[in-house]
């Protein structure tokens, strides 16, 4: 992956290099989606779960900003890639993560030639989805594999995300918490209270109406 983005460094000061300012909010929009599990189209918990994982970290104010300074995609993509080698690591065994992450990518790049398309920007940026296009069907040729956003991933079938209850975990909560003039410890403290009387309510409901 890295091997592949290094050739764009002739494009490092060129402004066919720069995105349309558009797509950061189409792309925060979009993302978001995929983050509810709104977005019928990447519905597998793992692809699911990379794109979260990078949805985290592009929502962050400083990297934000950063992104609708720069609007350099190449950079984009390199984070999204760390951002999703460290999801699958985690969420798959051995060096399965290896075959996966490609794979991921090329569906990220994906989504952006969607959006792009969908929101009648590519006709402006030729050269953006020229680059775009052979950096997903490079991906594509080295894994072999085309990965489909609404199939499962081989190695998804038999695996679910483990539920997190940190905010740190929860990004709506950490862009209203300042709305309401609230901490993340405040927040968190309520979390867990709220939580376990729900969990104790659950417990008795269910002792209640158990058969005798």
């Amino acid at each position: 992956m890295l091997d592949l983005l290094r050739d764009s460094s002739s494009y490092k000061d060129a402004k066919a290099n720069k995105f349309p300012k558009e797509l950061v909010q189409i792309l925060r929009d979009k993302l978001q989606a995929i983050f509810m599990g709104r977005d019928p189209k990447y519905q597998d918990q793992l692809v699911r779960g990379t794109f979260t994982a990078f949805f985290n970290h592009f929502i962050e104010p400083s990297y934000f900003k950063q992104v609708k300074e720069n609007r350099k995609i190449e950079e984009l993509v390199l984070i999204f890639y760390s951002k999703a080698t460290a999801e699958l690591k985690k969420r798959t065994t051995g060096d399965e993560w290896r075959g996966l992450v490609d794979q991921h990518v090329a569906l990220f790049i994906r989504m952006i030639q969607d959006c792009m398309k969908e929101h009648h920007l590519s006709a402006s940026a030729p050269e953006l989805m020229a680059r775009l296009a052979s950096y997903e069907a490079k991906l594509l040729s080295e894994t072999k594999e085309v990965l489909e956003p609404d199939a499962p991933a081989k190695s998804m079938q038999d695996s679910a995300p483990e539920i997190s209850y940190s905010v740190h975990d929860m990004p709506l909560v950490v862009l209203l918490a300042p709305i309401f003039h609230k901490s993340d410890t405040t927040i968190q403290k309520d979390l867990d209270h709220l939580r376990h009387l729900v969990s104790e309510q659950v417990f008795s409901n269910c002792f209640l109406e158990a058969p005798r």
